[in-house]
């Protein structure tokens, strides 16, 4: 009953797992998720919130297609956040939104509302951080750190 994300290398196994039970967030962006389906990314474009909804459902999981636009489906809602930004591109940020999933999870959330309130809380701390450190400035540190600021503790 475990429950688990998976983010970057660890989407390189998520083939070999099978079913995941309803227990699995899976937080590919598009790079990652066209190399896992064997997909383009014109093909995943071209209807993203269908093509995220169908695999979470094959996959009896929660999927994260993550982008300026992030999709997030337990295979029958389909949740678009379009808080996303730049400042969450860089390394760790996906660190970020795993620890934040599981940290909403383990109150007693679903893993579908711990993955949307996380994707929402994110892009806004790393939007808080940016006041801090400018655009191009913002490490996965920084918007750790405004969670935290965010969440008041």
């Amino acid at each position: 009953d475990v429950k688990f994300v998976l983010d970057a290398d660890g989407l390189k196994c998520a083939g070999n797992i099978g079913a995941f039970l309803g227990r699995a967030v899976l937080t590919p962006h598009v790079g990652e998720f066209c190399a896992m389906t064997g997909m383009t990314a014109e093909e995943v474009g071209a209807d993203t919130a269908e093509i995220c909804r169908a695999f979470a459902a094959e996959h009896d999981c929660v999927l994260i297609i993550k982008g300026h636009e992030s999709y997030i489906s337990d295979g029958r809602e389909v949740y678009v956040n379009r808080t996303g930004n730049s400042r969450l591109s860089k390394g760790g940020s996906g660190d970020t939104l795993s620890g934040a999933i599981l940290g909403i999870a383990a109150q007693g959330n679903s893993l579908f509302d711990s993955a949307c309130a996380a994707t929402w809380l994110c892009a806004e701390a790393a939007k808080r951080a940016a006041a801090d450190h400018g655009e191009t400035g913002v490490l996965a540190s920084d918007v750790a750190k405004q969670l935290k600021n965010i969440l008041g503790r």
